[in-house]
Parts: C-alpha cells; sequence; structure tokens
C-alpha cells in the first residue's frame, strides 16, 4: 500500500478521532440538546413509513448483520489476512461501542415505539450497518464496471438504519452519528496499521 494511501488512514483517522471526542463530550454534557430532542420528534412516525422503518430496523438487526457479514466474507472466499481484518474491524467496533455505552449510560429517547432495552449512545445498529455496508462494497466493487450504484446502495442503506433508529425514537441523532464516527475512526485506524506494516 503506498505513502499517499497510508497518510490518507492517518488524517482521517485523527479527524474522526476529534470530531468523536467532541461529540460524546457534547452528548455527555447535553443528553437531551435541542438537536437531538428536535431530530427525534421531527423524524418520529408510524402508520406505513412506521412499519418499513420496523421492518429497516429488524434487518440491520447487529446480530443479523454480523451473520450476513460472515457470510459475504466467507461465500467470496476472501483470503485468510482480509478475512481476519475484517472481522477485527466488525468486533472491535461493537466492543468499542459497548464500552462507551457503558461508560455514558446515556438513557433513551421517551417515544419508543419498539421498545429496545439498554443504554442508548452510540448505535451498534449503525455500527454493524457500516462495517457490512463497507464490507459489501469492497467486495463487490471489484467484480462490476457499476461501482457508483454499489456504493449508492451502500450510503443509502446506513442512511436508512440511521433514519430507521431515530424515527422509531430508540435513539437520538448524535447516537447514530457517534457509531458513524466511532466505526469510520475504527476502520481508519486499522486500515492505517495495516498500511504501516505493509501487510496488504
Amino acid at each position: 500500500m503506498d505513502a499517499t494511501k497510508k497518510s490518507k488512514y492517518y488524517y482521517f483517522s485523527i479527524i474522526l478521532l476529534c470530531l468523536l471526542i467532541i461529540q460524546t463530550i457534547l452528548v455527555y454534557f447535553f443528553p437531551k440538546n435541542p438537536i437531538d430532542v428536535y431530530a427525534n420528534l421531527w423524524l418520529h412516525t408510524k402508520g406505513i413509513i412506521g412499519q418499513l422503518m420496523i421492518i429497516i430496523t429488524h434487518i440491520a438487526n447487529p446480530v443479523v448483520a454480523i451473520i450476513i457479514t460472515i457470510s459475504i466474507v466467507l461465500a467470496f472466499h476472501v483470503d485468510r489476512l482480509n478475512r481476519y481484518l475484517v472481522f477485527t474491524k466488525l468486533f472491535g467496533a461493537i466492543f468499542l461501542a459497548i464500552s462507551l455505552k457503558y461508560i455514558f449510560h446515556r438513557a433513551r429517547p421517551d417515544n419508543q415505539i419498539i421498545i429496545d432495552h439498554g443504554f442508548s449512545y452510540p448505535s451498534i445498529h449503525t455500527v454493524t450497518a457500516v462495517v457490512l455496508s463497507l464490507t459489501f462494497y469492497k467486495l463487490f466493487k471489484a467484480k462490476t464496471t457499476h461501482q457508483s450504484y454499489i456504493f449508492f446502495l451502500c450510503v443509502a442503506w446506513i442512511i436508512l438504519v440511521m433514519v430507521s433508529r431515530i424515527s422509531l425514537g430508540n435513539h437520538y441523532l448524535t447516537d447514530t452519528s457517534g457509531a458513524l464516527l466511532l466505526t469510520g475512526f475504527w476502520i481508519s485506524l486499522c486500515n492505517y496499521i495495516i498500511a504501516t506494516k505493509h501487510i496488504t
């Protein structure tokens, strides 16, 4: 891996970590800030759209996402090194997210449509959606000339999962954005470490 990519991963991980720290501090001191409360009320939905959000959030269940990610890696006969790298990104990000949950103890919103227990910050649904989408994109982009469509689908899925968690009242906006920053930081850090060791 060339020095340009190595440098890109380094600075990207630093930037994401700084943003994550800033947002986490704000969430700690202002757990029910106006932006989160407004986004939660504005996106809160029932009816047909609400049912669609329920379907999306069930499909995006972390256990399901883990199974799909592992299945994709095995189905594509990914080599041992990259297989371990995907699993490190997946389970490492989940571990960090769970750790933050128990460190900050942020309560979930009061208007949950489907009851979800445990702490709110950050969203593990979003964490696993990001890792799954990036894994899917990396494996499929080399097998198609329509890379932009694959990229769009992956980004759209991440956004849909984030919106579903907010609209169902299971998370605040900053729970999902925090998960996005956390996962982006961890994946960038993993890529930087691999680049530094010249393994890929």
